[in-house]
């Protein structure tokens, strides 16, 4: 098999210098939030993987993907996918390590986190909290853009996890959503 090619990233400069502006701000101060709307194929998906690609490693990116499943999506898809890959790209050990007394609430989500912690009326608060102080310690380290991708197809859920993000996340976090509109 041979490489796919990819078409020419054309017409979007103005979107991606706005994200590239974003990014440096968030370096520079405290968290933000985006919203990228459009329809199917538009490329939002494409003008994030560029200005990943541009930001190299300077920004940590943890990407998750909201699914359609139909009226009764899954709880916490895209927080699993999000995970999932952060241990992909780091190991479990270091992610269980930079979580720290997370990492039970984490294990939740992510066996390969370790030991689960004991699930309670109050697991959904602590699990929030924890992907909060996740993403804070990474950022601790270099800025982080956490994406979420397809938030219309979210689950009440995954919704709440964003909320509690967007509303206490502190530290060089930019926060980048995508759906259709």
């Amino acid at each position: 098999m041979g490489r796919q090619r990819r078409s020419p990233f054309v017409g979007r400069t103005g979107a991606e210098a706005t994200l590239l502006d974003l990014v440096e701000q968030v370096a520079d101060g405290g968290p933000r939030t985006l919203l990228i709307g459009g329809e199917a194929g538009v490329g939002k998906s494409r003008l994030i993987e560029e200005v990943q690609g541009r930001l190299g490693e300077r920004v940590h990116t943890i990407v998750g993907r909201c699914l359609d499943s139909g009226s009764q999506p899954a709880p916490y898809v895209a927080v699993m996918d999000a995970l999932h890959g952060l241990v992909s790209d780091l190991g479990a050990e270091r992610v269980a390590s930079v979580a720290g007394p997370a990492r039970g609430e984490l294990a939740r989500l992510e066996p390969a986190l370790g030991p689960a912690a004991d699930s309670s009326d109050l697991g959904r608060s602590r699990l929030m909290e924890a992907v909060v102080e996740l993403v804070e310690r990474l950022a601790a380290r270099r800025p982080v853009m956490l994406v979420v991708e397809d938030v219309h197809w979210a689950d009440p859920s995954t919704l709440d996890v964003l909320g509690f993000c967007v509303s206490t996340v502190q530290g060089p976090v930019l926060l980048l959503m995508t759906y259709r509109s």
